[in-house]
């Protein structure tokens, strides 16, 4: 009933993310992925300092009424609550040339306070999700036409799914993308279904396993549930039967293939489920595309 995509996907390329040259020798690919992550590193690095001389940690990308009008991608950064992976969706969904205005909704704490109390705390959580719930509201009543997508990394996923679970009845967003969620593989998808024009689309991988695999089995999903997680090996709905096989043609789920570590920067581990190239390629044109 899920629609599960290869990398030869129907989805457009983003433009200026043509894929690579196979030629690429694997020492010559080893030493871009130490580059990218040794990055990776020094930019949370920065922003600890930051955060220890007591600066703000929370950038906002500048927006116009015409971005706004044209429509509205809001994304929520993982348990680490700041840094370079938000950066990195950011920076994909700008590549893969985004049609409208990018929002960052900042629901963790910062480390080192934050962290896996943003994975733990679900009463937080779901108070956050309200917020964002009230954002979206807003906007649907100043823009009535505009898109709106939610993108969510690794443990944003519970305050996405239940911030879309509590919008009031008739109001909807277009789509939601996980990378890498922490939501339980089993999640009663169906009211997030009902409540998103387009749907979902996953993306997961097999090879996260000590995240969100064995991590998630020992410190819980963002949904409370001590289990494998959805960005491990993809949603297995648990209540689905054949009234609502319509419902679930909406998800979408993109398995992580080898040739991505090439193609997309993403090695199917969890340091790099929010990869900029995976997000231009795979995530923006899936964005861009009319509900």
């Amino acid at each position: 009933m899920s629609r599960n995509l290869e990398l030869a996907t129907h989805l457009p390329v983003a433009a200026g993310c043509q894929p690579r040259s196979r030629r690429s020798t694997p020492a010559a690919i080893w030493l871009k992925h130490a580059g990218v992550m040794l990055d990776a590193h020094l930019r949370f690095l920065g922003m600890m300092s930051q955060r220890l001389l007591r600066q703000n940690i929370f950038w906002q990308p500048q927006t116009t009424a015409a971005e706004l009008d044209r429509g509205l991608t809001i994304i929520l950064p993982g348990i680490e609550a700041s840094g370079p992976f938000v950066e990195w969706i950011y920076d994909g969904l700008r590549d893969g040339r985004i049609n409208g205005a990018v929002k960052i909704f900042y629901w963790g704490i910062p480390f080192p306070e934050g962290y896996f109390p943003n994975l733990m705390h679900e009463r937080r959580n779901r108070s956050k999700a309200a917020q964002l719930a009230d954002m979206i509201c807003r906007h649907r009543s100043d823009y009535p036409g505009s898109p709106i997508h939610l993108v969510a990394h690794s443990g944003g996923a519970g305050p996405a799914v239940f911030a879309i679970e509590q919008l009031p009845s008739g109001v909807h967003i277009d789509g939601l993308a996980l990378l890498g969620g922490a939501i339980s593989r089993d999640y009663d998808l169906r009211p997030i279904l009902k409540r998103t024009r387009k749907g979902i689309l996953n993306s997961y991988s097999p090879k996260d396993w000590f995240v969100l695999g064995l991590g998630t089995q020992i410190f819980g999903t963002s949904d409370r549930k001590f289990t494998e997680s959805c960005g491990w090996a993809g949603f297995t709905p648990a209540h689905c039967n054949s009234a609502d096989s319509d419902l679930f043609a909406k998800l979408e789920q993109i398995a992580w293939t080898p040739d991505m570590i090439n193609d997309c920067d993403y090695w199917g581990n969890h340091g790099t489920t929010s990869s900029r190239e995976l997000v231009a390629k795979f995530i923006t044109p899936w964005i861009n595309q009319a509900s």
